[in-house]
């Protein structure tokens, strides 16, 4: 399969986590991870915040790079 092609899967699905009625209706925040870091926080309010988990010198950190929709997953990922 073309790297292309899987990516254009990922971003599919992605996409369809983040807007499917089931997760809009969970009754506490949790996150969706594409398995590189890269995640998104999904609060029982309905807010959705990218974040990027790392360690530097064995210590964890932890990334913020705004809200859905106003940054897009190509964005975020572009800025880890």
């Amino acid at each position: 399969m073309c790297l292309t092609n899987l990516y254009s899967r990922k971003l599919y699905i992605w996409h369809s986590l983040i807007h499917s009625s089931a997760t809009l209706n969970q009754l506490r925040d949790y996150s969706i991870t594409d398995g590189q870091g890269l995640s998104i926080l999904m609060t029982s309010k309905g807010a959705k915040g990218w974040r990027f988990r790392y360690r530097h010198q064995g210590k964890p950190k932890l990334m913020s790079f705004g809200t859905y929709p106003e940054v897009t997953l190509q964005q975020a990922r572009a800025k880890t």
